[in-house]
């Protein structure tokens, strides 16, 4: 049911620097549901994981979570993953871990220094300057986190696609709950497979929403072979 949205958008608009993200935006989310915003460079997907977290609001429109805007309340229940640029200004990834727990009021240590592990990675050395290993912490620390809403732009890009979707299912595995994961991709091996609905967009608009039974029941075709129908075969 419409009403059951847990984040809406409604008719969102949203520039920078006079040329145009997002365009007449309307899209509904459900919890308890992974989302994937796929589209080609310049698409509008990190403008829109923007609105949908609260770091940035629409120019003209609404972002509404569970019927009400986003405020500092709300984004207490938003877990959004750190970039590598972020990550690599700490020393050590201890260190970064005590700024999530004096934070993140939700964050658990264990668990965090769990998921690094699986990943392999030694919670107990300096930080990285390697991208790969920092996004790899980044994952671990969302996962620390016990919130409503996770927001991941672009995850794990630097590794291939089995590595990447290893990676990602094993924290969305291990997120209490029954949260909306929103990830970002234009690049969708290792990440199509892990989502429940798919959002198409296109120069700033969204050009489709479907579930992923939906696209299987109407083409016969997965979500990469259909998003490479739409979109060519590009950006894959």
């Amino acid at each position: 049911m419409e009403e059951d949205f847990f984040v809406k958008i409604i008719n969102a608009d949203k520039e920078y620097r006079g040329k145009t993200l997002l365009e007449g935006i309307n899209l509904g989310l459900y919890k308890g549901r992974t989302v994937g915003v796929f589209g080609g460079k310049k698409s509008g997907k990190s403008a829109l994981l923007r609105l949908i977290c609260g770091v940035e609001k629409p120019d003209e429109g609404k972002v509404l979570l569970e019927g009400k805007k986003i405020g500092k309340n709300a984004k207490k229940r938003i877990a959004m993953l750190l970039n590598h640029e972020i990550i690599s200004k700490f020393k050590t990834v201890q260190g970064l871990i005590e700024f999530y727990e004096a934070f993140y009021g939700d964050f658990e240590r264990a668990k965090a220094v769990n998921l690094m592990q699986q990943m392999g990675v030694d919670p107990n050395k300096k930080i990285d300057k390697l991208k790969g290993v920092n996004q790899l912490i980044g994952l671990s620390l969302l996962g620390g986190r016990k919130a409503d809403l996770y927001v991941l732009d672009e995850p794990l890009d630097y590794f291939d696609r089995n590595e990447r979707g290893d990676y990602l299912k094993t924290v969305i595995k291990s997120l209490e709950g029954n949260p909306l994961v929103v990830i970002s991709a234009e690049y969708l091996r290792g990440i199509d497979v892990l989502v429940d609905d798919v959002v198409l967009l296109h120069e700033g608009r969204v050009k489709l929403v479907k579930t992923c039974e939906e696209i299987r029941n109407a083409t016969g075709k997965g979500v990469e072979d259909f998003y490479k129908e739409v979109f060519g075969n590009g950006s894959l």
